[in-house]
């Protein structure tokens, strides 16, 4: 990973394959500074090549000076381990370190023998691992006999070896990747934000958004209407109180008065009530519109 450590992740490692998940657990656990680490298969997931590279810089080096207990099915890591346990049939059937259980050519050492006599049968297709098992470098505590352990390594082969480790990461077959954007490692950038007034262009998509300017045009004269009937209600109301201050009086009854300022005021909750629900179904109109023709320039 281009940014490290610093990567950003998706939801659920949505961006990660298998074996980048593996090897991002094996960090994880590292960076917890444990006295004692237990490893269930972590290299399964891992090519040849990445896995050797994993063990011999991280298991074999980082936690040299720590307690691991690797279980594992891939024989070519037994070697470099103080103890074996070898079980069968969820069984323990031998233990003893690695020289101790090929010396006694049971079970184990059949095993490792039946292993290296494949391993040579298909030679050719494991000449690329051969070859980098020569340049990792000798694994703490391996045994110098074992069938598939390290042999030691020049120095101009060790300063190859962290390179040759992220070729070998970056090409592995079966680990398609998607990378974080950029060097810093993040998937998303920072979105722009247009700052200050609304254009009219803005506006106008808006309002083609809504169904067109003539639903707005009625919009805009139900809002209209709403406030002719708030100035006229307030309007005959200072006409109703200024007349009843003449010499001799209304010249109608209060209760005509009352009945027009009523009928005015009712107008205006009518209209006030309908430019909201007009405002309301144009608004999710032009909502509908804009999301579907987002929608539509994503999956197009």
């Amino acid at each position: 990973m281009q940014a490290g450590d610093k990567t950003e992740m998706g939801e659920r490692g949505i961006n990660l394959s298998g074996g980048q998940k593996q090897r991002i657990s094996i960090a994880r656990a590292v960076y917890a500074d444990a006295d004692v680490y237990l490893f269930d298969d972590p290299l399964s997931a891992l090519d040849s090549k990445v896995a050797r590279e994993v063990y011999n810089t991280c298991l074999m080096g980082v936690l040299r000076n720590k307690t691991r207990v690797l279980v594992t099915n891939q024989l070519q890591f037994v070697s470099g381990a103080n103890s074996v346990v070898f079980m069968q049939d969820g069984k323990i059937q031998e233990k003893g370190t690695y020289d101790e259980l090929m010396k006694s050519d049971q079970g184990f050492a059949q095993l490792m023998s039946s292993a290296e006599v494949e391993q040579e049968e298909n030679g050719s297709d494991d000449g690329g691992d051969a070859t980098l098992d020569e340049d990792a470098g000798p694994s703490s505590g391996a045994a110098p006999n074992g069938p598939t352990s390290p042999k030691p390594a020049s120095k101009e082969a060790q300063q190859k070896t962290p390179k040759q480790g992220q070729e070998a990461e970056n090409g592995a077959a079966g680990e398609g990747r998607v990378q974080g954007t950029g060097k810093t490692g993040g998937l998303t950038e920072t979105e722009g934000r247009a700052t200050g007034k609304v254009s009219f262009k803005m506006l106008m998509v808006y309002v083609n958004a809504m169904g067109g300017k003539f639903k707005f045009l009625v919009l805009m004269s139900w809002f209209l209407l709403v406030e002719l009937c708030r100035v006229g209600a307030t309007v005959w109301l200072s006409y109703w109180t200024g007349i009843t201050d003449r010499p001799g009086g209304a010249p109608h009854s209060a209760l005509w008065y009352l009945a027009i300022y009523a009928g005015v005021s009712g107008f205006q909750i009518v209209f006030q009530l309908s430019s909201t629900l007009l405002l309301k179904i144009l608004s999710l109109a032009a909502a509908r519109s804009m999301h579907n023709s987002m929608l539509k320039a994503l999956l197009r």
